[in-house]
């Protein structure tokens, strides 16, 4: 048997929150689909580990990668 696993299911506006990206930017990614959403209760609900897969660059240590590149 495979164990019970719990998803935290965020709003749009909790998820920007807690990823520090834009609300606006969220919807407009949700909007065109490059990001998956949840439904439940007619609501829509996301996750922060595809955002952690979405995320931009920039978000997720562009300047380290910038560094190491001029650094040669």
């Amino acid at each position: 048997m495979g164990k019970n696993k719990t998803i935290n299911l965020l709003t749009i506006l909790e998820a920007a929150e807690e990823s520090g990206i834009n609300k606006e930017t969220l919807s407009s990614r949700v909007r065109n689909g490059s990001l998956r959403t949840y439904t439940r209760n007619n609501r829509v609900y996301l996750i922060m580990g595809d955002i952690t897969e979405w995320q931009p660059l920039w978000h997720t240590g562009h300047t380290d990668i910038i560094r190491q590149a001029h650094a040669s």
